[in-house]
């Protein structure tokens, strides 16, 4: 992500990192169908405008009570994002199998070429090494 935001000296990639992980905590990810945030904390995280409308909890339950709770609700999500991520790598093996084909590329048509060439100054992980050709 840092690399597809970050400008052309790499001098300001620590800026987007705040933005980058909430993106990525806050996304649901296919294979488990759920966000990193939620399988982590159990619940969506909290935006600002969810913090003028969210209603107060009328019943607290004591800590017992609530590890008991939290702990099968934790099981239960990873258990069901674990069943989800098997589900979605059989799909995505037969759609491979299905589509794919040895294909070489032919004299003019567009390739992907590695160019392990790094300005001073930059770093590989933030250098798109592949160039359209």
């Amino acid at each position: 992500m840092l690399s597809s935001y970050v400008n052309n000296k790499q001098s300001d990639w620590d800026e987007h990192i705040p933005s980058c992980l909430f993106a990525y905590r806050n996304a649901v990810h296919a294979g488990t169908g759920y966000t990193p945030f939620y399988l982590m904390y159990l619940r969506n995280s909290n935006m600002p405008v969810d913090l003028i409308f969210q209603q107060p909890l009328s019943q607290y339950m004591d800590e017992k009570d609530y590890l008991i709770v939290m702990k099968e609700r934790l099981q239960e999500a990873w258990k069901r994002a674990g069943l989800s991520i098997k589900y979605n790598q059989e799909i995505m093996k037969e759609q491979y199998d299905k589509n794919h084909t040895d294909k070489m590329p032919t004299v003019g048509s567009m390739v992907m070429l590695e160019s392990p060439v790094i300005p001073r100054g930059h770093t590989l992980k933030l250098t798109r090494t592949y160039k359209e050709q």
